[in-house]
Order: structure tokens, then sequence, then C-alpha cells
């Protein structure tokens, strides 16, 4: 099943949902950097850091998202967290 899914990695270029799926579901887990970094290297999974800048933006992109929201209806107050 693992070459299976290699070859179809290699075929398709994107990043699909499963993958991500996977990678949230390693650093949530608190699995290990080296852990991470092996599987990586097998193909499963893109590296720590990698996966650390992901949860990053979609960080940014959450709050901004809000901040759209509350404008577009009509909220005028917004509070930020520091």
């Amino acid at each position: 099943m693992l070459l299976c899914y290699q070859i179809a990695a290699i075929c398709k270029k994107q990043v699909s949902s499963t993958k991500t799926a996977i990678r949230l579901f390693l650093i949530n887990s608190d699995m290990s950097v080296t852990c991470i970094n092996a599987l990586a290297n097998i193909g499963i999974c893109l590296t720590y850091q990698t996966l650390f800048n992901k949860l990053k933006n979609i960080a940014v992109n959450y709050i901004s998202s809000i901040q759209v929201y509350i404008q577009r209806h009509g909220i005028f107050t917004i509070y930020r967290c520091k």
C-alpha cells in the first residue's frame, strides 16, 4: 500500500487534503520532530518545519477571516487577544 501511495504522490504534485490531515494530526499528537522528519523522508508527510509553518499560516488566516466576517456583518468593535 505504501508503494501505491508513493506512486500516487509522484503523479500528483499538489499536497492532498489527506496529507494535510496527517500532518496536522502528527503535530497535534505531540509526535517528536525526529519521528515527523523520518516520515517525511519516507514521503508520508512534509518536514516538521513545513508543518509548523503551515500551522502558523492557518492561525494568521483564521484571525484575518474573523476580522473580515466582523466587518461584513456590521460589528464595529474588534477585540484582539495578545
